[in-house]
């Protein structure tokens, strides 16, 4: 009867936690749209030059240290020693803090000229206040996930997300009314980081105080300096795992602009161009949302298979994620891929570097099997093949990007993403265990990229009609993307469904899986019918 409580617990709490995620980084990805569209590609390339700091600050204080610290948390046998040891991360937490805080404000101006531009430092002082705020936020939220209480997480990250998201809005809307400028306008938008993290530890300390203070001053079973040999390994593995795309984007801002004015463009036009490319920033997210949470939701599963030794069925889970996982990320990236010119104009009022963006879509499904394999490799514990895999995909990023771009243009940044996150996959791929590899999916893979091909087919000439017929305003892409999307939805859950590209297991396992599953079954029977008669 425990047992079963305590498995229940676990299940809806990791549910919980997940689809708060997915709120939140749908949120995250979504307000990009109307901001880009109040500040314009100039505006939104102060504010994104500096973003993937706040990107890593995230990881920081939302997905890697706190899972990192749950598990230090649960590894301890009485609440005195979790909470003990807690306390002892938040100590080398909170000096890692004021060291990043440090850097960020008193190197500033280093990081703004090495940018390319001495303008971006008021934007990172403006961010630079909420890695104070990240130590009390990671052990709040690890700690309680440490407990199996996974609901003031989740509160605390959609509550953030909701602060920061309308704080944003609302600096826009002020920076145009009163004709700010790009870098004012950028600064006070990190600000929102600051702003919402005291609101999340705000939600954080309504659930925690009572427990802090019911416990006593017990000194720690770990050591400071066993505690940060850990922290420096398995939390900063974990944490680069959580912000691949995050770090390629920071290579981006070192590189892009830079790189463009070295190609010829002026300075202006190098900021346009440079917010361009960042167009493609939340669709990329959006393209991955469901994909790498799926990886999340499975990887707790994929773990006790292989600890309990039960091989067939970690083959069996590690299928499930792998097929649902690429089709997915394929799906969405050949059907953004083929729709872009159109999803372009309708999100940000024109098509400029639409080509560029078709390039960045390739990263969505390789992203995907990242995760993918990072997650095995990390039930599994091969650690180092992952951070071999990941080194070597950074690496190769900044030997690339600036003479891609310098000779391509922001096509350049593009193709160092992908080629990037290619190094990275093959990495892995070759580290996973050998089981996995025993199956063979080049039938599945055929079948899939069939399907593909033949939604890109349909949902494309359609598109290309429609626009021929309506014109290219961005009244007409409306109407043209609501089209294309339904028609292509329906062709590939068609197909999907007639050749049984997925199990029903794995069918379950999509949103309204279960609608479909049970459509799918109704269907079947019909036509068994009808056969009879």
């Amino acid at each position: 009867m425990k047992k079963n409580q305590h498995l229940h617990q676990v299940v809806s709490g990791t549910l919980v936690l997940s689809v708060a995620g997915l709120i939140a980084k749908i949120l995250g990805a979504v307000y990009r749209v109307p901001f880009q569209n109040l500040v314009g590609d100039t505006g939104y390339y102060a504010y994104q030059q500096i973003y993937p700091f706040y990107g890593i600050e995230v990881t920081l204080a939302l997905t890697g240290l706190p899972v990192f610290i749950s598990r230090v948390v649960a590894e301890q046998d009485d609440r005195g020693k979790q909470l003990a040891v807690a306390r002892l991360c938040r100590q080398i937490l909170l000096v890692a803090g004021v060291v990043i805080f440090a850097l960020l404000t008193f190197g500033s101006r280093f990081i703004a000229n090495v940018m390319g531009d001495a303008h971006l430092r008021v934007v990172i002082l403006g961010l630079a206040p909420v890695f104070l705020l990240m130590p009390w936020l990671a052990v709040g939220r690890g700690v309680q996930q440490g407990l199996l209480n996974m609901y003031p997480t989740a509160f605390s990250q959609v509550s953030e997300q909701v602060v920061r998201v309308g704080w944003i809005i609302c600096v826009a809307v002020l920076a145009v009314v009163n004709h700010w400028n790009s870098y004012r306008m950028a600064a006070w938008a990190m600000i929102s980081a600051s702003v919402a993290g005291l609101i999340a530890l705000g939600t954080l300390w309504i659930t925690n105080h009572s427990l802090w203070q019911r416990a006593g001053r017990q000194s720690s079973p770990l050591t400071w300096h066993r505690l940060t040999k850990r922290l420096l390994t398995e939390g900063v593995l974990l944490c680069w795992l959580a912000s691949v795309t995050v770090i390629l984007q920071l290579v981006d801002s070192f590189t892009v602009k830079r790189a463009l004015v070295a190609g010829g463009l002026s300075e202006a036009a190098a900021h346009v161009s440079k917010g361009i490319f960042d167009r493609g920033q939340p669709l990329l997210q959006l393209g991955l949302v469901i994909a790498t949470s799926f990886s999340a939701a499975l990887l707790p599963s994929l773990a006790e298979k292989w600890r309990h030794g039960q091989r067939q069925t970690f083959v069996q889970v590690y299928r499930v994620l792998f097929h649902v996982c690429i089709t997915l990320a394929t799906i969405a990236a050949a059907g953004m891929m083929t729709l872009m010119p159109v999803i372009n104009t309708f999100l940000f009022k024109n098509s400029r570097g639409s080509w560029a963006l078709v390039i960045l879509m390739l990263a969505v499904p390789l992203a995907a099997l990242v995760s993918a394999f990072c997650a095995v490799l990390q039930s599994v514990g091969h650690l180092w093949a992952m951070t071999s895999g990941l080194l070597a995909g950074l690496v190769v990023k900044c030997l690339v990007n600036y003479p891609a771009v310098r000779a391509l243009g922001i096509d350049g940044a593009a193709w160092g993403t992908v080629v990037s996150l290619l190094t990275t996959l093959l990495f892995v791929w070759r580290a996973l265990p050998a089981v996995v590899h025993q199956g063979g999916e080049r039938h599945f893979v055929v079948k899939l990229l069939v399907i593909t091909g033949v939604m890109v087919v349909v949902t494309g000439g359609g598109a290309w009609l429609m626009t021929s017929w309506l014109g290219s305003s961005r009244l007409s892409a409306t109407l043209v993307l609501l089209v294309a999307i339904g028609v292509g939805a329906v062709v590939a859950i068609g197909l999907i469904l007639h050749w049984q590209l997925l199990t029903i297991e794995e069918l379950m396992a999509l949103p309204g899986g279960e609608h479909l599953v049970r459509q799918t079954m109704k269907e079947s029977k019909e036509n068994k019918s009808n056969e009879t008669r």
